[in-house]
């Protein structure tokens, strides 16, 4: 398993889908008895799921506060027209 592949493979993903895997990640290793490979790869997949999540968050609240200062100009604008 490449980073590469991890990383298209997981961009696909929706936030929820994210949500549900990063879930079942932890799920996986907390109730299977792992070989101590299986879950080293197991828990550095649940790694860049949460890397992901992590950016679409951050994508998500960068837009909000845009549309938050798009929003609070017009309101200026209309208020105070110059």
């Amino acid at each position: 398993m490449t980073d590469d592949a991890d990383t298209e493979d997981f961009s696909k993903f929706g936030f929820e889908q994210l949500r549900i895997e990063i879930e079942a990640t932890v799920n996986k290793l907390e109730q299977e008895d792992l070989e101590l490979e299986q879950a080293v790869e197991t828990y550095g997949r649940g790694v860049e799921l949460l890397k992901f999540a992590q950016e679409r968050l951050l994508e998500a609240e960068q837009k909000v506060e845009l549309l938050q200062i798009g929003s609070t100009q017009e309101s200026s604008d209309e208020i105070n027209p110059n």
